[in-house]
């Protein structure tokens, strides 16, 4: 079906109506209560918020928890696609990067356990 079948033309007047409030009217008192609606409150993370712990370390357990850090195939991938914008000598394009990397802290030979 095409949706523009669904689509009914009639020779009325248009209307405004205002949504937030059921006689279609608006006024300052329902504006308001929009404004001032918190909206869907994270249930699991309100506490998290009160804590006090840096801004940055809520923001990126927020982040966490709602899947939005990038990690490890997801910056590789990124860092794949950014190479087609990059200029032929940029310093980017030097750098050899790999899916697969051992991890190696600094300050420690490589024959320690």
């Amino acid at each position: 079906m095409d949706i523009l079948e669904l689509v009914q033309i009639q020779d009325t007047e248009d209307i405004v109506t205002w949504a937030m409030e059921p006689s279609g009217k608006f006024s300052s008192r329902s504006l308001y209560r929009l404004m001032t609606n918190p909206g869907e409150v994270d249930t699991r993370m309100k506490e998290m918020w009160e804590v006090k712990i840096p801004l940055k370390i809520k923001i990126f357990l927020w982040m966490l928890w709602h899947d939005r850090v990038q990690i490890g195939e997801e910056l590789v991938r990124l860092l794949v696609s950014a190479r087609a914008y990059q200029p032929a000598n940029s310093i980017f394009l030097s750098q050899q990067t790999s899916t697969s990397r051992t991890y190696q802290p600094r300050n420690q030979p490589a024959n320690m356990p």
